[in-house]
């Protein structure tokens, strides 16, 4: 386990989107049902509005915070992302790819709201707690739209 910086894991959870919207776009090719194509859409959107916001998070924060060390042993925690595993939505129904997605941002949901005690830091602190905000929200956001649509 190699020790890492806040800027490692904004960068990192930019990747995650943007991976996460390109398995997505894969499996949406390959995809038949109706309503699994119709959320693979709609999160893949949401995926790259996420990886850019957090992107603009990073780019504004103070560089001492994104230079602050993080003592947990977060690549043990983080979740799946393209390097490590295949998520292959093509395959799985409606139900199937809404516990993935939720199952994964949750996780990043717990990195950061865990990282929002951890700075050694004031900014440090305040880019966590930025950031733990943004994907709260999101998240929220996304269940909405999701249970919006399984209502119907």
């Amino acid at each position: 386990m190699k020790a890492q910086t806040f800027q490692y894991l904004t960068e990192w959870t930019t990747l995650f989107h943007n991976n996460l919207a390109e398995l997505m776009e894969k499996g949406l090719q390959q995809q038949t049902d109706e309503r699994a194509r119709w959320v693979l859409e709609y999160v893949i959107d949401h995926e790259r509005k996420l990886a850019r916001e957090v992107e603009g998070f990073k780019q504004q924060a103070d560089p001492k915070a994104l230079k602050t060390w993080l003592y947990d042993q977060i690549s043990e925690t983080l979740p799946p992302d393209q390097r490590t595993r295949e998520i292959d939505f093509g395959t799985m129904n409606f139900d199937q790819i809404c516990e993935e997605i939720f199952d994964v941002h949750n996780q990043v949901m717990e990195i950061w709201k865990g990282m929002t005690s951890k700075g050694a830091i004031p900014e440090a602190k305040e880019l966590a707690q930025k950031i733990y905000e943004l994907e709260k929200n999101e998240t929220m956001r996304l269940a909405d739209q999701i249970t919006s649509v399984n209502q119907m």
